[in-house]
């Protein structure tokens, strides 16, 4: 989820595409968030196109 957010797709269309409600989609991304120490979607965000960037 937080590498389609990093390509660009918003919370609702990930959401969406995967039938999911948004609260479940937030609830599912938490962990990530302890696990790369954020507390901002935005610097999810960042961190993950920091990601695919050094993989290319």
């Amino acid at each position: 989820m937080a590498i389609l957010l990093a390509k660009g797709h918003t919370s609702d269309q990930v959401a969406n595409g995967l039938e999911i409600k948004k609260n479940r989609f937030r609830a599912h991304l938490r962990p990530t968030f302890v696990k790369m120490g954020v507390k901002q979607l935005s610097r999810l965000v960042t961190l993950g196109l920091t990601s695919l960037a050094s993989a290319q």
